[in-house]
């Protein structure tokens, strides 16, 4: 999957989405508690994947899928980590 989703195959990326988008989102949803950022955050992780194909390979790559996997997990918490420390708390009022 790895190489078809570098080579810009939309049936890959689809693939990686239909198996991955519930796991990312639920991950985000539990940090930030927003349903709409946790799906920001989870578009924005596929994105990423998709504008940045280079990054599939090289020394630095996914070893497989399920790499690829943890590391979309890794950087969607990463987003809602940061998407919770900017949001102010509570209404301003």
């Amino acid at each position: 999957m790895l190489t078809r989703i570098q080579d810009r195959e939309w049936a890959a990326m689809v693939e990686l989405h239909d198996h991955l988008s519930e796991a990312v989102f639920q991950a985000c949803h539990a940090i930030t508690d927003d349903e709409l950022a946790a799906e920001l955050i989870t578009i924005g992780v596929f994105v990423h994947v998709w504008d940045n194909p280079a990054a599939l390979s090289g020394p630095n790559a996914p070893a497989n899928a399920g790499v690829l996997s943890s590391r979309m997990v890794a950087q969607a918490l990463h987003r809602a980590v940061l998407w919770r420390v900017e949001e102010p708390p509570g209404e301003l009022g």
